[in-house]
């Protein structure tokens, strides 16, 4: 695929009362000892206890660095910030451990195991010094009562999530690029990925995990998220330390997602985290405020599934894809995914000599909240402007000549029969 769609949303956006086995590795030519932990901390320490702690304290930081296991590492508290409803802790790095996207959510614990907050501010050219916020602002989001508003004009930024798409495209789209923080990284079969077995599941969720929140997984093209683990209580984990999309959320599913390293950042480009997909279904995100994302296990998660069936030059290549879209709060954005899942998926049957010269028709069978079902044709003379042509259409025929603005689609099946030219 050569042209897409404009992207609608820029990609919204880591105790020693363990073992004490030892992961060593180089970050920055400095040998940096991490303490590898199996169990959850042991309780909270609130803010107004946290002011009564004296500047240079030794804190830790709960980081995944390799496959599902999390360290613990030193780092150094230099105080408390208060600004517009935030409560905030400056904290520093020892050893010149670098922290990236990816680390957002990432819990800070006391020396007796408990915690005080989760990483979600950086600053511009420093990868080692950090702001967490407070463990209570984060836990208010299951009630709802805080969500603050960002301060938008402060000289620190946040930590954002690893935006990662996948694809076995081999043109990916334009917009695969810095600007939405978007990069490519290894599927599941590819070669860097960790050496445990897919069926390999984590013994059990650690506060300090990757997890991978989705909005497209399937057969071509797997895109979300990226971001840690902050607490668990019950069946509530606590992660990102900041929002996510910023909207309504209905239902996206949680994975655990595999640690390979972080890539080091190179002038003004973020570190960020370099990881592999899983299907170890966790839970379904069910709030998204500005202290953070909450995930139920026990929720459930509710996607769209999509099956295109493509049959080029009549079987000379013939194959089905499928992939599942997490419902969005915009039914556009929807089908935005659903119009470049399968744009990529004839973009894998069609090679680039004739990319250019293919048309034909696909029948659309698309069922609805309700259980309507509908049926359409959508015919295509020049498969280059598919992904736009496509998502015009089938947003027209749904919200602006039949008017189904109060119902979502619920499954999608498309019929492409196309011929090169």
């Amino acid at each position: 695929m050569k042209k897409a769609l404009l992207f609608l949303f820029a990609g919204a956006f880591m105790l020693l009362n363990s073992c004490t086995e030892k992961n060593y590795y180089t970050v920055s030519n400095v040998e940096s000892e991490g303490t590898i932990v199996t169990s959850n901390p042991t309780g909270i320490l609130t803010f107004s206890e946290l002011k009564n702690i004296s500047k240079g304290t030794e804190m830790y930081i709960r980081i995944n660095r390799t496959g599902f296991q999390v360290e613990s590492h030193a780092i150094k508290y230099e105080g408390t910030l208060e600004e517009m409803g935030e409560n905030l802790i400056v904290c520093k790095t020892l050893n010149n451990l670098s922290i990236g996207q990816g680390d957002s959510g990432s819990p800070i614990v006391t020396k007796d195991g408990k915690i005080v907050g989760a990483l979600c501010y950086g600053f511009s050219g420093s990868n080692t010094q950090f702001i967490a916020r407070a463990i209570e602002d984060i836990m208010s989001i299951e009630s709802g009562k805080k969500s603050v508003k960002q301060n938008t004009n402060s000289i620190y930024e946040r930590i954002e999530p690893y935006v990662y798409f996948t694809s076995n495209s081999i043109n990916l789209p334009s917009y695969a690029n810095t600007d939405f923080a978007i990069k490519c990284e290894p599927s599941k079969s590819n070669s860097l990925k960790s050496g445990k077995s897919d069926d390999q599941e984590p013994a059990h969720l650690i506060a300090g995990m990757s997890i991978d929140v989705s909005m497209v997984k399937g057969d071509i093209v797997n895109y979300g998220a990226v971001g840690t683990i902050s607490y668990i209580e019950g069946n509530n984990l606590y992660a990102f330390g900041h929002s996510f999309m910023g909207q309504q959320t209905n239902g996206m599913p949680a994975f655990h997602r595999e640690m390979i390293t972080l890539i080091e950042s190179h002038g003004d480009e973020p570190s960020y985290k370099l990881s592999a997909p899983s299907d170890f279904y966790i839970g379904a995100l069910v709030k998204d405020q500005t202290e953070g994302i909450l995930i139920n296990k026990d929720s459930i998660a509710y996607y769209i599934n999509t099956l295109h069936t493509i049959n080029v030059n009549n079987g000379e290549k013939l194959k089905t894809f499928k992939h599942t879209i997490s419902l969005e709060f915009y039914p556009y954005d929807e089908i935005y995914m659903i119009s470049l899942s399968n744009a990529l998926a004839i973009d894998v049957l069609v090679s680039n000599s004739t990319y250019q010269n293919i048309s034909g028709q696909s029948i659309v069978n698309i069922i609805l909240s309700d259980n309507t079902t509908i049926n359409r044709v959508f015919t295509t003379e020049n498969s280059y402007y598919y992904d736009s042509d496509f998502f015009y259409w089938l947003r027209n025929e749904l919200y602006y000549i039949y008017y189904y603005y109060d119902l979502r689609i619920k499954d999608i099946k498309i019929n492409s029969h196309l011929t090169t030219i």
